[in-house]
């Protein structure tokens, strides 16, 4: 279902072919598609903190495993909620689509958000035949120190370096600290987020 109305909200942006929409309740919201560009191990970013947690979520880990066999494909969904130390709702969302054929046998495919960080690490490491397909949502992000144009979801490699995933859409509100990648096509398992570049 959630999937399903992310369709619908992709198919209502794409053909409203706007690059800024003002909206007198929420706020501007900033869309846009990444590029491919990749960058070196050299230090022009910084990732997006998650805030605090208080002091009754400070336990939690949020993760979901499923069992997946890649010649029918399938769905994973994460969604998730906490209240930071200030009081703030913030809300997680990872909704993932393996296509059938993606890969050969059965694995148990995981998706953990970051304890401090708008990351999520999916594992195992593996190469897909063809991309998984993520919708990626968090809210309540503290965005007031960022410019929208600076804020882009990559594929942040081991060794600090990151690449831009290919993608159908990116939103970000700072009003409301949203940022939600729309058909981000992974190729492989590893940590992806929200970063600022500089």
């Amino acid at each position: 279902m959630r999937l399903l109305l992310s369709g619908l909200l992709l198919s209502i942006l794409i053909f409203s072919a706007c690059e800024k929409v003002d909206d007198p309740i929420t706020g501007p919201n900033e869309l846009r598609k990444s590029g491919s560009d990749t960058f070196g191990t050299a230090k022009s970013y910084d990732i997006i903190p998650l805030p605090t947690k208080s002091i009754g979520f400070l336990d939690s880990v949020f993760t979901v495993s499923k069992l997946i066999n890649g010649l029918l494909g399938g769905v994973i969904n994460l969604n998730k909620t906490y209240i930071s130390k200030e009081g703030t709702l913030v809300t997680m969302s990872v909704d993932a689509v393996i296509q059938p054929l993606s890969f050969w046998g059965t694995r148990r495919i995981s998706f953990t958000i970051d304890d401090t960080t708008a990351t999520v690490q999916c594992e195992p490491g593996m190469t897909f035949q063809r991309p998984l397909l993520m919708v990626q949502t968090f809210t309540g992000l503290d965005l007031s120190e960022y410019e929208t144009e600076d804020i882009d979801f990559v594929y942040i490699k081991d060794d600090g370096g990151i690449e831009d995933v290919e993608n159908s859409l990116i939103l970000v509100n700072k009003p409301l600290g949203l940022v939600t990648v729309i058909g981000a096509q992974l190729p492989h398992f590893s940590r992806y987020g929200w970063v600022r570049r500089h």
